[in-house]
């Protein structure tokens, strides 16, 4: 009997109700401490990699010439550009005059723009500068797992996330190009300096957006024109020269 009166006590309602509430708050609380852990995904990379073996050898010469020879205003001499790279890839033309916003912006100086453009955030530059270090120490598989690491370590949102997502699998189609071309310039001996500008010229470009003209029928026509655009912009700028 005093067993039913004491259930009967209004406190022990109250009791219970609190209990409920700080087991729900826990919960709330353990869910909230639980951050999405994003991981790469290459498959983008793995759609183009054969077409990127497929297409011609990037003339550097003739870029080289063109670039040193020109007359031209800043906007119409990155036209001769665009319309080189276009052609380099022998199809219709899709490559747009905005992939080449930061072509004539050397080093880590295109990073600095981008973050004045408002293109790229400070977070990016930290981001960029250890994955340029990272690329020139122990190359380009560990630079990659390093980024993906640091970025689950900052818990971006997944539009930043997709960001760099796009920006490993251009970068990789990036460096396939450049070994087919025998450019040589992710390798150690061009430095911190290369490898950052590089990369920072392929996260702006990606950032930017609006890099192609659409082409619904070809894909992989838009990743395989950047490639061609960041490998043209390694191949000229100093800071990747011998």
């Amino acid at each position: 009997m005093k067993i039913i009166k004491f259930l009967r006590r209004p406190y022990l309602s109250m009791i219970i109700a609190v209990l409920v509430l700080y087991a729900s708050c826990n919960e709330h609380d353990s869910e909230l401490n639980q951050t999405t852990k994003y991981s790469f995904k290459y498959d983008s990379y793995n759609s183009t990699k054969k077409a990127i073996d497929n297409i011609d050898a990037l003339d550097v010469k003739g870029l080289k010439f063109i670039v040193n020879n020109s007359t031209l205003n800043r906007f119409d001499s990155k036209k001769q550009v665009l319309d080189f790279i276009n052609n380099s890839l022998g199809h219709t033309p899709i490559l747009r005059i905005e992939a080449l916003e930061y072509f004539d912006v050397d080093g880590q100086n295109i990073v600095n723009k981008a973050i004045v453009d408002s293109v790229l955030s400070s977070q990016d530059y930290e981001l960029l500068n250890n994955f340029a270090k990272d690329l020139t120490n122990y190359g380009v598989d560990m630079a990659l797992a390093n980024l993906e690491e640091k970025i689950n370590l900052l818990d971006l949102d997944e539009f930043e996330f997709n960001k760099y997502n796009e920006f490993v699998n251009q970068f990789l189609m990036i460096k396939d190009d450049m070994d087919n071309n025998n450019i040589d310039l992710l390798e150690s001996r061009s430095g911190w300096g290369c490898a950052f500008a590089i990369a920072g010229y392929t996260l702006a470009t990606v950032a930017v957006g609006a890099a192609c003209t659409p082409n619904p029928t070809t894909p992989i026509a838009c990743p395989l024109a950047i490639t061609r655009a960041v490998v043209a912009y390694g191949s000229m700028i100093a800071a990747c020269s011998d």
